[in-house]
């Protein structure tokens, strides 16, 4: 399936006109114009910011670690996971410090995921969990 954001929509409406000719390639971007129009009227504005703010964080994570700012692998999105949770707030404190508390009707000793382990808590990695470098 064809990305519908392209870096150069005019690359991406020849690329249609090629395989579906000129007819179907208009019809083609038309849509794309509509789906840019409701994707606009419906998107609240608290959205766009949260997606800004959520990039910088991408991008502070990227330079902290040397990753492609334009790379989404499965390891990298991993790592920023792993990355966010010990250190992604600005001030260098993680988004989950504690671990997150079990809601379980059972009592703890009768349910497993509310037994006491020996592993850290969620949130607490160390690099040598995820990669020197994370």
């Amino acid at each position: 399936m064809e990305p519908a954001a392209s870096a150069d929509p005019y690359a991406l409406v020849l690329r249609w006109a090629e395989r579906h000719g000129v007819d179907a390639a208009r019809h083609l971007a038309e849509a794309e114009d509509l789906a840019d129009a409701v994707a606009k009227e419906i998107t609240p504005d608290n959205t766009v910011d949260t997606y800004a703010k959520s990039w910088r964080g991408w991008e502070r994570f990227c330079a902290a670690t040397g990753l492609p700012v334009t790379e989404g692998s499965r390891g990298a999105q991993v790592a920023y996971a792993t990355w966010m949770l010990r250190e992604g707030r600005q001030d260098g404190t993680g988004y989950a410090p504690q671990p997150p508390r079990p809601i379980c009707p059972r009592p703890p000793s009768g349910c497993a995921a509310c037994r006491p382990t020996s592993r850290r808590p969620f949130g607490q990695v160390t690099p040598g969990d995820a990669g020197a470098n994370l």
